[in-house]
């Protein structure tokens, strides 16, 4: 009988053990999940905003992050799919930035070029 309830016990034990392993398994592939899924709207806004065009190699890296991200996930390495993700998701929110302040300064240079060429057409019409 005693050797019966040691045996229960450490079955009851490795189930227990078993089922922690398998929850924090599909903790990993939801976080992994919602991660890919964030850093594909965030790889979306960035080409949305002109990444491609101004910072193509931030959205690149943002890109291929996120490819192999999916490729982690489908292989089940779910932590290392979480992770690349993330590394996406940054990438692709600096790009955005990046491609922000690009299109500032551009906007100024070209503020900077018109008010030059309106100062000089005043200047042109009293030679006349």
């Amino acid at each position: 009988m005693r050797n019966l309830t040691k045996w229960g016990l450490l079955s009851m034990l490795l189930l227990t053990a078993a089922c922690a392993g398998m929850q924090q398994r599909k903790q990993q592939m939801t976080s992994a999940q919602q991660w890919i899924e964030t850093a594909q709207r965030e790889v979306q806004e960035a080409r949305n905003s002109g990444a491609s065009q101004y910072t193509p190699g931030a959205l690149r890296t943002a890109e291929n992050d996120l490819r192999q991200a999916r490729d982690k996930f489908d292989g089940k390495k779910y932590q290392e799919a979480g992770q690349l993700a993330q590394s996406a998701s940054n990438g692709a929110k600096q790009a955005v930035s990046m491609t922000a302040e690009l299109k500032r300064k551009e906007a100024e240079e070209e503020a900077k070029v018109r008010e030059a060429e309106r100062k000089k057409k005043p200047a042109a019409k009293k030679k006349k």
